[in-house]
């Protein structure tokens, strides 16, 4: 079953989940990425966020943070929702 998230819907979904650390898996076609959600403005990847890619192996790692830079941290991109949702409509 594929399920499809419009920009616009994929917005207010993580709108609602800014104010709390999420971590979530999401599957775009046969691609994995693994996305969690930061409230703090200056994120990095946990021991337990790199555990979990470790394990799951996403075909690609973000970060989403209360930021309007972009960075990568350990393989992970780190960046605010707007250069998010931009990337990611990409994939």
């Amino acid at each position: 079953m594929n399920h499809l998230l419009t920009n616009n819907k994929l917005q207010q979904f993580l709108m609602l989940l800014v104010h709390h650390n999420f971590f979530h898996i999401l599957e775009k076609g046969l691609r994995k990425y693994a996305i969690e959600i930061k409230s703090n403005s200056s994120p990095r990847p946990s021991k337990g966020m790199m555990s979990a890619l470790k394990e799951i192996e996403p075909d690609a790692a973000w970060i989403i943070a209360q930021t309007e830079d972009s960075w990568v941290s350990k393989g992970v991109n780190i960046t605010g929702l707007p250069n998010f949702l931009t990337e990611f409509s990409r994939e």
